[in-house]
């Protein structure tokens, strides 16, 4: 008996459609927790290790950037190392806390946009202390090197007007 090569193929067809080759796409319940703890990472590395911790953190491609109060600060991930070795000279010590609301909304399995608010203590070579409180946004994206921000913007608040 023959079978007619149309046959065949629907059959190949419909049999490979049920193997799947690929492991399951993250859910956005498991995006959200993985992007949770490297938030948390984010602020306990930079507390630790200070302002070249950064450079784990944000994407080494020309597809980073990041804004600051309305200002281009790093065009691409390149600007951003060599900024953040800048970084380096003038902050001894940083103390990163994220505000409790943390909002993480998935966009697609390994990309999730995070904002929250932040307040930061830095100290300078001289032992002088800055603190400043502000909001973060920015684009988290998994990779091979795990979870990176793809851009960023950081925002710092204006200070409040005095009461007459």
């Amino acid at each position: 008996m023959r079978i007619p090569p149309i046959t065949v193929l629907f059959l190949a067809a419909t049999m490979s459609s049920c193997v799947s080759t690929n492991a399951p796409a993250p859910s956005p319940a498991s995006d959200t927790d993985a992007v949770r703890q490297f938030m948390a990472r984010v602020a306990t590395d930079i507390t630790a290790r200070g302002p070249v911790a950064w450079r784990d953190f944000f994407d080494d491609s020309s597809n980073f950037f990041m804004v600051s109060d309305g200002r281009l600060v790093f065009a691409s991930g390149a600007a951003a190392r060599e900024g953040i070795q800048g970084l380096s000279q003038v902050i001894t010590s940083i103390q990163l806390r994220w505000g409790a609301d943390l909002r993480i909304q998935p966009l697609a399995p390994g990309l999730a946009m995070v904002a929250v608010p932040w307040h930061e203590v830095r100290v300078d070579p001289a032992g002088r202390t800055i603190e400043d409180d502000g909001y973060f946004t920015g684009v988290a994206e998994y990779g091979p090197a795990g979870w990176r921000f793809r851009n960023a913007h950081w925002s710092v608040a204006a200070a409040s007007p005095a009461v007459p």
